[in-house]
């Protein structure tokens, strides 16, 4: 993956997962909320279609999962946005055929210039090992970073800001 420091910090994130019935085995389950931050950097230099960019693994009970980011959009998108999703990331003691089920989330896009202009997402996903991650080719509009940051969804130092 991408490795920035602390100089190139420019997407922050928020997850809140917020009623997650984990479970790596039928038997084992749970309901907590959870919240995570992190930050990447150096999205103001990317400019290739399907650029990816992955947190650390962060540990929600035993949903071992991370962040991952298309500055760029995908190719479904063919760059015309900014994707984002959260990524299962399976661990060697996880069950053959493993399953988190009805893990609720949102994603939000947060403005700088105009805090109600933000776009939240919701979602409920069954992560497992057939679906390993998920959220949204289209969380904010956008194709160039000039017309991102007229919009409001780059700070003055270049950052996007999302909560999930």
């Amino acid at each position: 993956g991408l490795k920035f420091n602390a100089h190139q910090v420019a997407i922050a994130w928020v997850l809140t997962l917020f009623r997650m019935s984990a479970s790596a085995s039928p038997s084992s389950t749970m309901e907590e909320s959870w919240t995570f931050n992190e930050r990447f950097g150096g999205v103001k230099t990317m400019k290739e279609i399907g650029t990816q960019m992955r947190s650390v693994i962060y540990l929600a009970g035993k949903f071992r999962w991370r962040f991952l980011v298309f500055p760029c959009g995908t190719a479904g998108t063919q760059g015309s946005h900014v994707s984002v999703f959260v990524e299962a990331c399976p661990d060697d003691d996880w069950q053959e055929g493993w399953c988190f089920p009805d893990v609720h989330y949102t994603i939000t896009a947060l403005n700088s210039a105009n805090d109600a202009k933000s776009v939240t997402k919701k979602d409920t996903c069954t992560f497992s090992s057939s679906r390993i991650d998920r959220g949204w080719h289209d969380i904010i509009e956008g194709g160039r970073w000039d017309f991102i940051q007229r919009q409001g969804w780059l700070t003055a130092n270049g950052e996007l800001h999302f909560r999930v």
